[in-house]
Protein backbone atom coordinates (compact mmCIF):
# COMPACT_ATOMS: atom_id res chain seq x y z
CA UNK A 1 0.00 0.00 0.00
CA UNK A 2 2.82 2.39 0.95
CA UNK A 3 4.60 1.65 -2.35
CA UNK A 4 1.45 2.59 -4.28
CA UNK A 5 1.09 5.79 -2.26
CA UNK A 6 4.70 6.77 -2.85
CA UNK A 7 4.37 6.14 -6.57
CA UNK A 8 1.23 8.27 -6.64
CA UNK A 9 3.03 11.09 -4.81
CA UNK A 10 5.93 10.90 -7.26
CA UNK A 11 3.58 10.91 -10.23
CA UNK A 12 1.80 14.00 -8.96
CA UNK A 13 5.07 15.80 -8.21
CA UNK A 14 6.48 15.17 -11.68
CA UNK A 15 3.18 15.93 -13.38
CA UNK A 16 2.99 19.29 -11.64
CA UNK A 17 6.59 20.04 -12.56
CA UNK A 18 5.91 19.57 -16.26
CA UNK A 19 2.49 21.19 -16.07
CA UNK A 20 4.02 24.32 -14.56
CA UNK A 21 6.43 24.52 -17.47
CA UNK A 22 3.76 24.13 -20.11
CA UNK A 23 1.17 26.49 -18.65
CA UNK A 24 3.01 29.82 -18.73
CA UNK A 25 1.27 31.52 -21.65
CA UNK A 26 0.89 34.62 -19.49
CA UNK A 27 3.20 35.96 -16.80
CA UNK A 28 1.84 34.69 -13.49
CA UNK A 29 2.80 34.77 -9.84
CA UNK A 30 5.04 31.72 -10.24
CA UNK A 31 8.10 33.96 -10.41
CA UNK A 32 10.14 35.77 -7.74
CA UNK A 33 9.56 39.36 -6.71
CA UNK A 34 11.71 41.99 -4.97
CA UNK A 35 11.40 40.44 -1.53
CA UNK A 36 14.41 41.17 0.70
CA UNK A 37 14.87 39.09 3.88
CA UNK A 38 14.13 41.22 6.92
CA UNK A 39 17.62 40.83 8.39
CA UNK A 40 19.10 42.87 5.50
CA UNK A 41 20.84 45.22 5.48
CA UNK A 42 22.80 44.06 8.49
CA UNK A 43 23.43 46.63 11.19
CA UNK A 44 27.11 45.74 11.30
CA UNK A 45 29.20 44.71 8.32
CA UNK A 46 30.38 41.11 8.22
CA UNK A 47 32.60 39.19 5.83
CA UNK A 48 31.69 35.87 4.23
CA UNK A 49 34.57 34.12 2.52
CA UNK A 50 33.66 32.26 -0.65
CA UNK A 51 34.92 29.39 -2.81
CA UNK A 52 33.66 29.18 -6.37
CA UNK A 53 34.34 26.54 -8.98
CA UNK A 54 33.87 28.62 -12.13
CA UNK A 55 32.83 26.18 -14.84
CA UNK A 56 35.53 27.41 -17.23
CA UNK A 57 33.60 30.59 -18.09
CA UNK A 58 36.51 32.91 -17.36
CA UNK A 59 34.40 35.09 -15.08
CA UNK A 60 36.32 37.30 -12.64
CA UNK A 61 34.63 36.66 -9.30
CA UNK A 62 37.20 38.72 -7.39
CA UNK A 63 36.20 41.93 -9.19
CA UNK A 64 32.56 41.48 -10.02
CA UNK A 65 29.43 43.64 -9.92
CA UNK A 66 27.35 40.94 -8.22
CA UNK A 67 29.61 41.10 -5.16
CA UNK A 68 29.15 44.91 -5.12
CA UNK A 69 25.37 44.46 -5.36
CA UNK A 70 25.45 42.01 -2.43
CA UNK A 71 27.34 44.56 -0.32
CA UNK A 72 24.83 47.31 -1.17
CA UNK A 73 21.81 45.15 -0.33
CA UNK A 74 23.08 43.30 2.73
CA UNK A 75 26.18 44.94 4.23
CA UNK A 76 27.99 41.66 3.62
CA UNK A 77 31.53 41.81 2.33
CA UNK A 78 31.35 38.88 -0.11
CA UNK A 79 35.03 37.99 -0.26
CA UNK A 80 35.94 35.46 -2.95
CA UNK A 81 39.09 33.75 -1.71
CA UNK A 82 39.12 30.87 -4.20
CA UNK A 83 38.08 31.21 -7.86
CA UNK A 84 39.19 28.06 -9.66
CA UNK A 85 38.17 26.01 -12.68
CA UNK A 86 38.89 22.79 -14.57
CA UNK A 87 40.93 19.83 -13.33
CA UNK A 88 43.33 22.14 -11.53
CA UNK A 89 40.38 23.58 -9.66
CA UNK A 90 39.22 20.12 -8.57
CA UNK A 91 42.69 19.39 -7.24
CA UNK A 92 42.80 22.65 -5.29
CA UNK A 93 39.37 21.98 -3.84
CA UNK A 94 40.31 18.47 -2.70
CA UNK A 95 43.50 19.76 -1.09
CA UNK A 96 41.55 22.50 0.67
CA UNK A 97 38.96 20.13 2.12
CA UNK A 98 41.52 18.04 3.98
CA UNK A 99 44.24 20.62 4.60
CA UNK A 100 43.16 21.35 8.17
CA UNK A 101 42.88 25.04 7.30
CA UNK A 102 39.77 27.05 8.05
CA UNK A 103 37.29 26.49 5.25
CA UNK A 104 35.61 29.33 3.35
CA UNK A 105 32.20 30.20 4.77
CA UNK A 106 30.37 29.50 1.49
CA UNK A 107 30.90 27.16 -1.42
CA UNK A 108 29.13 29.00 -4.23
CA UNK A 109 29.66 26.15 -6.71
CA UNK A 110 31.72 22.98 -6.41
CA UNK A 111 30.83 20.76 -9.37
CA UNK A 112 30.35 17.91 -6.91
CA UNK A 113 28.10 15.01 -7.72
CA UNK A 114 25.22 14.24 -5.38
CA UNK A 115 27.25 11.38 -3.91
CA UNK A 116 30.19 13.69 -3.22
CA UNK A 117 27.92 16.32 -1.71
CA UNK A 118 26.36 13.78 0.64
CA UNK A 119 29.80 12.37 1.51
CA UNK A 120 31.19 15.77 2.47
CA UNK A 121 28.02 16.43 4.42
CA UNK A 122 28.40 13.19 6.36
CA UNK A 123 32.03 14.10 7.10
CA UNK A 124 30.97 17.45 8.50
CA UNK A 125 32.65 19.55 5.81
CA UNK A 126 29.37 21.19 4.76
CA UNK A 127 26.31 21.49 6.99
CA UNK A 128 22.73 20.36 6.41
CA UNK A 129 20.49 23.33 5.66
CA UNK A 130 17.09 21.77 6.41
CA UNK A 131 16.29 23.82 9.51
CA UNK A 132 17.87 27.01 8.15
CA UNK A 133 15.71 26.88 5.02
CA UNK A 134 12.36 26.53 6.76
CA UNK A 135 11.83 30.27 7.13
CA UNK A 136 13.29 31.27 3.74
CA UNK A 137 10.42 32.80 1.76
CA UNK A 138 11.86 32.40 -1.73
CA UNK A 139 13.01 28.85 -0.99
CA UNK A 140 9.51 27.78 -0.03
CA UNK A 141 7.92 29.57 -2.98
CA UNK A 142 10.36 27.99 -5.45
CA UNK A 143 9.53 24.56 -4.06
CA UNK A 144 5.84 25.33 -4.50
CA UNK A 145 6.27 26.56 -8.08
CA UNK A 146 8.69 23.78 -9.02
CA UNK A 147 7.36 20.65 -7.25
CA UNK A 148 10.29 18.45 -8.31
CA UNK A 149 12.80 20.90 -6.84
CA UNK A 150 12.89 19.79 -3.20
CA UNK A 151 13.21 16.13 -4.13
CA UNK A 152 16.06 16.94 -6.49
CA UNK A 153 17.96 18.72 -3.70
CA UNK A 154 17.31 16.12 -0.97
CA UNK A 155 20.09 13.57 -0.57
CA UNK A 156 19.55 9.93 0.30
CA UNK A 157 20.28 10.65 3.99
CA UNK A 158 17.29 13.03 4.03
CA UNK A 159 19.43 16.15 4.30
CA UNK A 160 19.58 19.20 2.04
CA UNK A 161 23.10 20.55 1.67
CA UNK A 162 22.66 22.87 -1.33
CA UNK A 163 20.27 25.76 -1.87
CA UNK A 164 20.35 24.90 -5.58
CA UNK A 165 19.93 26.93 -8.74
CA UNK A 166 16.49 27.32 -10.31
CA UNK A 167 17.01 27.90 -14.01
CA UNK A 168 14.04 26.22 -15.66
CA UNK A 169 14.26 25.67 -19.38
CA UNK A 170 10.98 24.48 -20.86
CA UNK A 171 12.30 24.11 -24.40
CA UNK A 172 15.19 22.00 -23.06
CA UNK A 173 12.55 19.64 -21.67
CA UNK A 174 11.78 18.54 -25.26
CA UNK A 175 15.07 19.35 -26.94
CA UNK A 176 15.24 16.33 -29.27
CA UNK A 177 13.28 18.00 -32.04
CA UNK A 178 13.11 17.62 -35.82
CA UNK A 179 12.88 20.34 -38.47
CA UNK A 180 11.68 19.82 -42.04
CA UNK A 181 12.24 21.97 -45.12
CA UNK A 182 8.78 23.38 -45.83
CA UNK A 183 9.23 24.33 -49.54
CA UNK A 184 9.86 20.67 -50.35
CA UNK A 185 6.91 19.60 -48.19
CA UNK A 186 4.83 22.00 -50.29
CA UNK A 187 6.14 20.84 -53.68
CA UNK A 188 6.36 17.10 -52.97
CA UNK A 189 3.71 16.46 -50.32
CA UNK A 190 0.99 19.01 -50.99
CA UNK A 191 2.08 20.94 -47.90
CA UNK A 192 1.14 18.06 -45.60
CA UNK A 193 3.69 17.12 -42.94
CA UNK A 194 4.43 13.41 -42.44
CA UNK A 195 2.54 12.09 -39.44
CA UNK A 196 3.85 8.51 -39.25
CA UNK A 197 7.17 6.80 -39.78
CA UNK A 198 5.77 5.26 -42.99
CA UNK A 199 4.74 8.68 -44.28
CA UNK A 200 8.18 10.05 -43.44
CA UNK A 201 9.78 7.23 -45.43
CA UNK A 202 7.57 8.03 -48.42
CA UNK A 203 8.48 11.71 -48.23
CA UNK A 204 12.20 11.00 -48.02
CA UNK A 205 11.96 8.76 -51.09
CA UNK A 206 10.36 11.67 -52.96
CA UNK A 207 13.19 13.96 -51.93
CA UNK A 208 15.76 11.48 -53.17
CA UNK A 209 14.10 10.66 -56.50
CA UNK A 210 12.08 13.70 -57.63
CA UNK A 211 14.80 16.39 -57.86
CA UNK A 212 13.02 19.01 -55.71
CA UNK A 213 15.83 21.55 -56.10
CA UNK A 214 15.39 21.32 -59.87
CA UNK A 215 19.04 21.18 -60.86
CA UNK A 216 18.71 17.94 -62.81
CA UNK A 217 21.05 16.09 -60.42
CA UNK A 218 20.10 13.63 -57.69
CA UNK A 219 22.16 15.54 -55.13
CA UNK A 220 19.50 16.09 -52.48
CA UNK A 221 20.13 14.70 -49.00
CA UNK A 222 16.78 13.62 -47.56
CA UNK A 223 17.78 13.30 -43.90
CA UNK A 224 20.95 14.19 -42.01
CA UNK A 225 22.36 15.00 -38.58
CA UNK A 226 25.58 14.76 -36.62
CA UNK A 227 26.95 13.76 -33.22
CA UNK A 228 28.34 16.30 -30.81
CA UNK A 229 25.78 19.09 -31.11
CA UNK A 230 22.72 20.14 -29.15
CA UNK A 231 20.39 17.15 -29.63
CA UNK A 232 21.77 16.94 -33.17
CA UNK A 233 21.65 13.17 -33.67
CA UNK A 234 18.58 11.68 -35.38
CA UNK A 235 18.29 8.57 -33.22
CA UNK A 236 16.42 10.01 -30.25
CA UNK A 237 13.62 11.56 -32.28
CA UNK A 238 13.06 8.51 -34.50
CA UNK A 239 13.35 5.88 -31.78
CA UNK A 240 10.60 7.51 -29.71
CA UNK A 241 8.17 6.40 -32.40
CA UNK A 242 8.99 2.84 -31.34
CA UNK A 243 9.97 2.92 -27.65
CA UNK A 244 10.56 5.48 -24.93
CA UNK A 245 14.14 6.72 -25.24
CA UNK A 246 15.76 9.47 -23.18
CA UNK A 247 19.24 8.81 -24.60
CA UNK A 248 20.44 11.87 -26.52
CA UNK A 249 23.55 10.81 -28.39
CA UNK A 250 25.25 14.20 -28.46
CA UNK A 251 28.35 12.06 -28.77
CA UNK A 252 29.05 8.38 -28.36
CA UNK A 253 29.90 9.10 -24.71
CA UNK A 254 26.90 8.03 -22.61
CA UNK A 255 25.32 9.78 -19.63
CA UNK A 256 24.10 8.20 -16.41
CA UNK A 257 20.78 6.35 -16.78
CA UNK A 258 20.60 7.12 -20.50
CA UNK A 259 18.13 4.74 -22.10
CA UNK A 260 16.38 3.89 -18.83
CA UNK A 261 12.79 4.52 -17.80
CA UNK A 262 10.43 3.56 -14.98
CA UNK A 263 7.65 1.13 -15.82
CA UNK A 264 5.24 0.30 -12.99
CA UNK A 265 7.87 1.27 -10.44
CA UNK A 266 10.57 -0.87 -12.05
CA UNK A 267 13.71 0.47 -13.70
CA UNK A 268 13.72 -0.66 -17.32
CA UNK A 269 16.58 -0.57 -19.84
CA UNK A 270 14.87 0.34 -23.10
CA UNK A 271 17.98 0.06 -25.26
CA UNK A 272 17.71 -3.73 -25.10
CA UNK A 273 13.98 -3.81 -25.83
CA UNK A 274 12.25 -5.15 -28.93
CA UNK A 275 10.92 -1.66 -29.60
CA UNK A 276 14.46 -0.31 -29.81
CA UNK A 277 15.40 -3.13 -32.18
CA UNK A 278 12.53 -2.09 -34.44
CA UNK A 279 13.69 1.53 -34.33
CA UNK A 280 17.19 0.51 -35.38
CA UNK A 281 15.76 -1.65 -38.17
CA UNK A 282 13.78 1.33 -39.49
CA UNK A 283 16.80 3.63 -39.39
CA UNK A 284 18.96 0.98 -41.05
CA UNK A 285 16.42 0.87 -43.88
CA UNK A 286 16.74 4.64 -44.31
CA UNK A 287 20.52 4.36 -44.27
CA UNK A 288 20.70 1.47 -46.76
CA UNK A 289 18.45 3.25 -49.24
CA UNK A 290 20.41 6.50 -49.07
CA UNK A 291 17.61 8.33 -47.28
CA UNK A 292 19.74 8.93 -44.17
CA UNK A 293 22.99 10.76 -44.88
CA UNK A 294 25.99 8.42 -44.80
CA UNK A 295 27.95 11.20 -43.04
CA UNK A 296 25.52 11.47 -40.13
CA UNK A 297 27.68 9.66 -37.60
CA UNK A 298 31.08 10.85 -38.81
CA UNK A 299 30.73 14.52 -39.78
CA UNK A 300 31.40 17.46 -37.51
CA UNK A 301 28.96 20.21 -36.70
CA UNK A 302 30.81 22.62 -39.00
CA UNK A 303 30.60 20.14 -41.88
CA UNK A 304 26.89 19.64 -41.26
CA UNK A 305 26.31 23.39 -41.13
CA UNK A 306 28.15 23.85 -44.42
CA UNK A 307 25.89 21.26 -46.07
CA UNK A 308 22.75 22.89 -44.65
CA UNK A 309 23.86 26.31 -45.84
CA UNK A 310 24.22 25.15 -49.46
CA UNK A 311 22.23 27.48 -51.64
CA UNK A 312 20.42 24.57 -53.27
CA UNK A 313 19.01 23.42 -49.89
CA UNK A 314 20.39 19.91 -50.17
CA UNK A 315 18.94 18.69 -46.86
CA UNK A 316 15.23 18.13 -46.26
CA UNK A 317 15.16 16.95 -42.64
CA UNK A 318 17.43 17.79 -39.71
CA UNK A 319 17.32 17.19 -35.94
CA UNK A 320 18.53 19.74 -33.46
CA UNK A 321 17.76 21.96 -30.52
CA UNK A 322 17.41 24.94 -32.84
CA UNK A 323 16.89 25.54 -36.56
CA UNK A 324 18.96 24.19 -39.43
CA UNK A 325 20.60 26.99 -41.43
CA UNK A 326 20.28 29.06 -38.29
CA UNK A 327 22.84 31.90 -38.36
CA UNK A 328 20.03 34.41 -38.81
CA UNK A 329 17.89 32.57 -36.28
CA UNK A 330 20.44 33.14 -33.53
CA UNK A 331 20.78 36.79 -34.53
CA UNK A 332 16.96 37.03 -34.53
CA UNK A 333 16.70 38.30 -38.08
CA UNK A 334 14.96 37.11 -41.25
CA UNK A 335 16.68 34.28 -43.10
CA UNK A 336 16.60 30.73 -44.42
CA UNK A 337 15.59 29.39 -41.01
CA UNK A 338 12.06 30.62 -41.68
CA UNK A 339 11.70 27.99 -44.42
CA UNK A 340 12.05 25.24 -41.84
CA UNK A 341 9.00 23.88 -40.01
CA UNK A 342 8.86 21.96 -36.75
CA UNK A 343 7.98 18.31 -37.39
CA UNK A 344 5.87 16.91 -34.52
CA UNK A 345 6.69 13.45 -33.14
CA UNK A 346 5.74 10.68 -35.56
CA UNK A 347 3.51 7.71 -34.86
CA UNK A 348 5.31 4.41 -35.28
CA UNK A 349 3.90 1.17 -36.69
CA UNK A 350 2.75 0.02 -33.23
CA UNK A 351 1.06 3.32 -32.39
CA UNK A 352 3.91 4.71 -30.28
CA UNK A 353 4.21 8.51 -30.54
CA UNK A 354 6.32 10.26 -27.93
CA UNK A 355 8.53 13.31 -27.48
CA UNK A 356 11.80 13.12 -25.60
CA UNK A 357 11.11 14.52 -22.14
CA UNK A 358 13.47 15.46 -19.33
CA UNK A 359 12.99 17.03 -15.93
CA UNK A 360 14.67 20.28 -14.95
CA UNK A 361 17.71 20.01 -12.69
CA UNK A 362 17.95 22.19 -9.59
CA UNK A 363 21.08 20.58 -8.15
CA UNK A 364 23.26 21.70 -11.07
CA UNK A 365 26.92 21.85 -10.13
CA UNK A 366 26.17 21.59 -6.38
CA UNK A 367 25.37 25.26 -5.80
CA UNK A 368 24.99 27.17 -2.54
CA UNK A 369 26.61 25.25 0.33
CA UNK A 370 27.62 26.43 3.81
CA UNK A 371 30.82 25.07 5.34
CA UNK A 372 31.00 23.78 8.90
CA UNK A 373 33.45 26.61 9.66
CA UNK A 374 30.95 29.34 8.76
CA UNK A 375 30.32 31.71 11.70
CA UNK A 376 27.08 33.05 10.21
CA UNK A 377 25.18 30.12 8.66
CA UNK A 378 21.75 31.74 9.12
CA UNK A 379 22.91 34.89 7.34
CA UNK A 380 24.54 32.85 4.55
CA UNK A 381 21.31 30.98 3.84
CA UNK A 382 19.26 34.19 3.92
CA UNK A 383 21.74 35.60 1.38
CA UNK A 384 21.05 32.62 -0.88
CA UNK A 385 17.35 33.40 -0.53
CA UNK A 386 17.96 37.03 -1.52
CA UNK A 387 19.94 35.99 -4.58
CA UNK A 388 17.03 33.86 -5.79
CA UNK A 389 14.67 36.86 -5.85
CA UNK A 390 13.66 38.88 -8.92
CA UNK A 391 16.47 41.42 -8.88
CA UNK A 392 19.07 38.93 -7.67
CA UNK A 393 18.21 36.52 -10.45
CA UNK A 394 18.62 39.17 -13.15
CA UNK A 395 21.75 40.68 -11.60
CA UNK A 396 23.45 37.29 -11.48
CA UNK A 397 22.35 36.30 -14.97
CA UNK A 398 22.57 39.58 -16.90
CA UNK A 399 24.35 42.20 -14.83
CA UNK A 400 23.53 45.79 -13.97
CA UNK A 401 20.00 47.15 -13.90
CA UNK A 402 19.72 50.09 -16.28
CA UNK A 403 22.72 48.93 -18.33
CA UNK A 404 22.18 45.23 -19.02
CA UNK A 405 18.47 44.95 -18.18
CA UNK A 406 15.52 46.97 -16.96
CA UNK A 407 12.03 46.47 -15.57
CA UNK A 408 9.09 46.98 -17.90
CA UNK A 409 5.43 46.08 -18.30
CA UNK A 410 5.17 47.51 -21.79
CA UNK A 411 5.17 45.53 -25.01
CA UNK A 412 4.84 41.75 -25.34
CA UNK A 413 6.51 38.93 -23.45
CA UNK A 414 7.99 36.04 -25.37
CA UNK A 415 4.80 34.05 -24.77
CA UNK A 416 2.50 36.92 -25.73
CA UNK A 417 1.64 38.12 -22.23
CA UNK A 418 2.60 41.15 -20.16
CA UNK A 419 6.36 41.36 -19.57
CA UNK A 420 8.23 42.20 -16.38
CA UNK A 421 11.73 42.81 -17.67
CA UNK A 422 13.79 43.20 -20.82
CA UNK A 423 17.42 42.92 -21.86
CA UNK A 424 19.32 46.07 -22.79
CA UNK A 425 22.20 46.55 -25.21
CA UNK A 426 24.66 49.02 -23.65
CA UNK A 427 25.21 51.89 -26.09
CA UNK A 428 28.46 53.29 -24.69
CA UNK A 429 31.17 51.53 -26.69
CA UNK A 430 34.92 51.68 -27.14
CA UNK A 431 36.54 52.11 -30.54
CA UNK A 432 36.80 48.33 -30.93
CA UNK A 433 33.09 47.87 -30.19
CA UNK A 434 33.31 46.62 -26.61
CA UNK A 435 31.22 48.04 -23.80
CA UNK A 436 32.92 51.16 -22.44
CA UNK A 437 32.59 50.24 -18.78
CA UNK A 438 34.67 53.22 -17.68
CA UNK A 439 32.06 55.50 -19.24
CA UNK A 440 29.52 53.80 -16.96
CA UNK A 441 31.76 54.28 -13.93
CA UNK A 442 33.25 50.80 -13.67
CA UNK A 443 36.94 49.96 -13.83
CA UNK A 444 36.53 47.07 -16.26
CA UNK A 445 37.81 46.50 -19.77
CA UNK A 446 36.00 43.34 -20.82
CA UNK A 447 32.37 42.90 -21.99
CA UNK A 448 31.92 39.59 -20.28
CA UNK A 449 34.07 38.96 -17.22
CA UNK A 450 32.95 41.37 -14.55
CA UNK A 451 29.27 42.28 -14.62
CA UNK A 452 27.52 38.96 -13.83
CA UNK A 453 28.05 35.34 -12.81
CA UNK A 454 28.20 32.20 -14.91
CA UNK A 455 24.89 30.31 -14.92
CA UNK A 456 26.58 27.20 -13.45
CA UNK A 457 27.76 29.22 -10.45
CA UNK A 458 24.62 31.16 -9.62
CA UNK A 459 21.74 30.87 -7.15
CA UNK A 460 18.80 32.06 -9.22
CA UNK A 461 15.02 31.92 -9.06
CA UNK A 462 14.71 31.74 -12.84
CA UNK A 463 11.42 29.84 -13.04
CA UNK A 464 9.77 29.18 -16.36
CA UNK A 465 7.39 32.09 -15.74
CA UNK A 466 10.35 34.34 -14.98
CA UNK A 467 11.99 33.44 -18.28
CA UNK A 468 8.70 33.94 -20.10
CA UNK A 469 8.29 37.42 -18.58
CA UNK A 470 11.00 38.84 -20.84
CA UNK A 471 9.80 41.58 -23.20
CA UNK A 472 10.73 40.90 -26.82
CA UNK A 473 10.30 43.13 -29.90
CA UNK A 474 8.73 40.35 -31.96
CA UNK A 475 8.00 36.83 -30.64
CA UNK A 476 8.09 35.53 -34.22
CA UNK A 477 11.83 36.26 -34.38
CA UNK A 478 12.86 35.78 -30.77
CA UNK A 479 14.96 32.65 -30.16
CA UNK A 480 13.42 31.82 -26.79
CA UNK A 481 9.89 32.42 -28.11
CA UNK A 482 10.37 30.15 -31.14
CA UNK A 483 11.83 27.36 -29.02
CA UNK A 484 9.11 27.80 -26.40
CA UNK A 485 6.40 27.33 -29.03
CA UNK A 486 8.20 24.25 -30.31
CA UNK A 487 8.28 22.79 -26.83
CA UNK A 488 4.58 23.49 -26.37
CA UNK A 489 3.85 21.42 -29.49
CA UNK A 490 6.08 18.57 -28.33
CA UNK A 491 4.62 18.67 -24.84
CA UNK A 492 1.43 17.16 -26.27
CA UNK A 493 3.46 13.97 -26.77
CA UNK A 494 5.49 14.06 -23.54
CA UNK A 495 6.51 10.90 -21.73
CA UNK A 496 4.27 9.74 -18.93
CA UNK A 497 5.85 11.75 -16.12
CA UNK A 498 5.86 8.75 -13.81
CA UNK A 499 8.05 6.90 -16.31
CA UNK A 500 10.92 9.42 -16.32
CA UNK A 501 14.03 8.36 -14.40
CA UNK A 502 14.72 11.30 -12.06
CA UNK A 503 18.20 12.51 -11.11
CA UNK A 504 18.25 10.52 -7.90
CA UNK A 505 21.06 10.80 -5.34
CA UNK A 506 23.52 7.93 -5.20
CA UNK A 507 25.70 6.70 -2.38
CA UNK A 508 29.45 6.67 -2.95
CA UNK A 509 29.39 2.92 -3.58
CA UNK A 510 26.51 3.25 -6.03
CA UNK A 511 28.28 6.11 -7.82
CA UNK A 512 31.38 4.00 -8.35
CA UNK A 513 29.34 1.14 -9.81
CA UNK A 514 27.32 3.46 -12.03
CA UNK A 515 30.46 5.14 -13.32
CA UNK A 516 31.75 1.73 -14.41
CA UNK A 517 28.43 0.69 -15.96
CA UNK A 518 28.09 4.01 -17.79
CA UNK A 519 31.40 3.58 -19.60
CA UNK A 520 30.82 -0.10 -20.32
CA UNK A 521 27.12 -0.84 -20.80
CA UNK A 522 26.22 2.71 -21.85
CA UNK A 523 29.12 3.17 -24.24
CA UNK A 524 28.53 -0.22 -25.84
CA UNK A 525 24.85 0.58 -26.38
CA UNK A 526 25.74 3.83 -28.19
CA UNK A 527 28.44 2.22 -30.29
CA UNK A 528 26.18 -0.69 -31.24
CA UNK A 529 23.38 1.73 -32.12
CA UNK A 530 25.54 3.38 -34.76
CA UNK A 531 26.77 0.01 -36.05
CA UNK A 532 23.23 -1.37 -36.38
CA UNK A 533 22.04 1.71 -38.25
CA UNK A 534 24.99 1.78 -40.64
CA UNK A 535 24.84 -1.99 -41.26
CA UNK A 536 28.15 -2.85 -39.60
CA UNK A 537 25.95 -5.06 -37.39
CA UNK A 538 22.87 -6.78 -38.77
CA UNK A 539 19.70 -6.04 -36.80
CA UNK A 540 18.20 -9.41 -37.71
CA UNK A 541 21.18 -11.72 -37.18
CA UNK A 542 23.31 -9.88 -34.59
CA UNK A 543 20.66 -8.73 -32.13
CA UNK A 544 20.93 -11.79 -29.90
CA UNK A 545 24.71 -11.40 -29.80
CA UNK A 546 24.16 -7.76 -28.74
CA UNK A 547 21.92 -8.89 -25.89
CA UNK A 548 24.42 -11.55 -24.86
CA UNK A 549 27.20 -8.96 -24.76
CA UNK A 550 25.00 -6.75 -22.61
CA UNK A 551 24.55 -9.70 -20.28
CA UNK A 552 28.32 -10.22 -20.08
CA UNK A 553 28.76 -6.56 -19.20
CA UNK A 554 26.21 -7.06 -16.39
CA UNK A 555 23.48 -4.78 -17.72
CA UNK A 556 21.25 -6.35 -15.07
CA UNK A 557 23.66 -5.09 -12.41
CA UNK A 558 23.26 -1.59 -13.83
CA UNK A 559 19.49 -1.96 -13.62
CA UNK A 560 19.74 -3.25 -10.04
CA UNK A 561 21.83 -0.37 -8.72
CA UNK A 562 19.55 2.18 -10.38
CA UNK A 563 16.53 0.42 -8.88
CA UNK A 564 18.12 0.45 -5.42
CA UNK A 565 18.80 4.19 -5.67
CA UNK A 566 15.34 4.88 -7.09
CA UNK A 567 13.63 3.01 -4.26
CA UNK A 568 15.63 5.04 -1.72
CA UNK A 569 14.58 8.22 -3.54
CA UNK A 570 10.92 7.22 -3.29
CA UNK A 571 11.31 6.48 0.41
CA UNK A 572 12.91 9.89 1.06
CA UNK A 573 10.15 11.59 -0.92
CA UNK A 574 7.45 10.00 1.21
CA UNK A 575 8.89 11.21 4.53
Amino acid sequence: MMRKLVSLVLCLVMALALLNAASATETSLKAPDDYIPSIFPLKDEITLTVFVMDIDSGKDYFNNYVTQWIKEKTNINFEVVYDVSGDDGKTKLNLLLYSGEKLPDIFLATKWTKAETELYGSEGIVMPLNDLLKDCRNWNLLNEWCPARRGDLTMSDGNIYTYGNTNDCFHCTHQARMWIYQPWVDSLNGGVLPKTTDELYDFLVKVKTMDPNGNGIADEIPFSGFLGGWASDPVTFISNSFVQNNNIMSSTNPTVAAGFSIQNGKVTFNLISDGYRKALSYMNKLYKEGLLDSQTFTQTGDQSNATQANEDHLVALMPGGAMPQSDNFWTQSAGLWQDWTLLPPLQGPDGVQQAYTQLNSYFGSSVGLVSSDCEYPEIAVQLFDLLSGFEGTLVQGLGIEGINWERTNEGTSLTGGTPRWTKLVPDKRTADGKIDWKAYGYDWTDDYLNNCWASDAAIQGNTNDMRCAEAVPDPAYNVEAVLYRAALEYDKYAFDVNSIMPDVPYTSDQSKKIADYTVSVGAYANQATVRFITGDLNVDTDWEAYLQEMNKMDAQGYINVLQEAYDAYLAALSK
